[in-house]
C-alpha cells in the first residue's frame, strides 16, 4: 500500500499549515480554511503575524521553533480570529521533516475534549 501525502494532508482533523523561510503561509489544509474561512489560495503568501497578530502566541512560537530549529508544543491557548471569541486551542509548531525551513503548524482546538472529560 503506497501513501498519498495528499490524501493524508486532506484528512487531517485539524487545521494545519505549512510556513515558509519568511514566515509566509504557503500551504493550509481544508481544516485550516475553515477555521479561518478562506480558501488555501486566499491564505497563500499571508504572514502568521497578519493571520493570529504580530503580538500572538501563535507567532512567537512559529519563531521560537525557527530559532531553535525544532519542535515546539503552546497547551491551552487562545486562538481569535476575525472577531470570533477565542477558541482553546494546543499548538505544535516543528521542522517539515528535513526541511528546516519550512514549518508545520497544527492547531488542535481542545473544545470538546476537554468537555468530555468534565463529563466523565
Amino acid at each position: 500500500m503506497t501513501l498519498d501525502y495528499e490524501q493524508i494532508w486532506a484528512m487531517l482533523p485539524f487545521p494545519a499549515f505549512v510556513v515558509n523561510e519568511d514566515n509566509l503561509l504557503s500551504h493550509a489544509n481544508s481544516a485550516a480554511e475553515q477555521m479561518v474561512t478562506s480558501s488555501a489560495k486566499q491564505l497563500s503568501e499571508r504572514s502568521v503575524a497578519q493571520l493570529f497578530g504580530e503580538n500572538s502566541v501563535i507567532a512567537a512560537t512559529v519563531d521560537q521553533a525557527r530559532l531553535k530549529s525544532g519542535s515546539l508544543m503552546q497547551y491551552n491557548i487562545d486562538v481569535a480570529l476575525n472577531d470570533t471569541d477565542p477558541v482553546t486551542c494546543n499548538v505544535h509548531v516543528g521542522p517539515l521533516g528535513s526541511d528546516v525551513n519550512n514549518l508545520l503548524l497544527l492547531i488542535q482546538p481542545t473544545g470538546v475534549a476537554q468537555k468530555m472529560s468534565r463529563s466523565l
